[in-house]
């Protein structure tokens, strides 16, 4: 288990170096000695090669890099797709969270929607919220819902989502 101070530090890391925050599950959280030794490409490479071990939340973290790559590079739906189907469709709501968002980058944004919110109801806290976004701007709906977007910002809430807090 990582400590507190410790996984600020990572957070400090991952805001430096990959220029967002990444979420990575506590059964995850020993590829991030790979970030303090290595830097940003000892992390990605140990992602890739979990990802390729068949780790579901190694693929999804790794997809949420390809969709947020820094401000050198453009990003990459499409290979976050790639790592995240086949998790996603086997009810992984880390991999269904990442592949919502890459679904809504190429513009599928009703299957994007059902894949938030299978996530969100599976109780993943940032799909939660980031559901309550989807409702709001109405993405993959008939017609945006500031009421149900409130409602479900209460439960993003229950869960504790760090954003829904404030």
């Amino acid at each position: 288990m990582v400590n507190q101070p410790k996984l600020r530090r990572y957070g400090r890391l991952l805001a430096r170096h990959l220029h967002a925050s990444l979420y990575i599950p506590p059964e995850g959280r020993f590829v991030l000695k790979h970030l303090e030794a290595a830097g940003p490409s000892g992390l990605i490479q140990e992602l890739q090669r979990l990802s390729a071990l068949g780790s579901a939340w190694a693929s999804a973290a790794l997809a949420h890099i390809y969709l947020r790559p820094g401000p050198n590079a453009k990003p990459n739906p499409n290979r976050a797709i790639e790592l995240c189907r086949n998790h996603a469709e086997r009810g992984d709501s880390y991999a269904q969270y990442i592949y919502a968002w890459a679904l809504l980058h190429i513009g599928h944004r009703n299957t994007a929607v059902r894949a938030m919110q299978s996530s969100a109801i599976s109780r993943f806290p940032p799909a939660a919220m980031d559901f309550v976004i989807f409702v709001w701007h109405g993405w993959g709906m008939k017609q945006r819902d500031p009421r149900a977007a409130r409602k479900l910002l209460r439960v993003a809430f229950k869960l504790h989502h760090a954003m829904a807090q404030k």
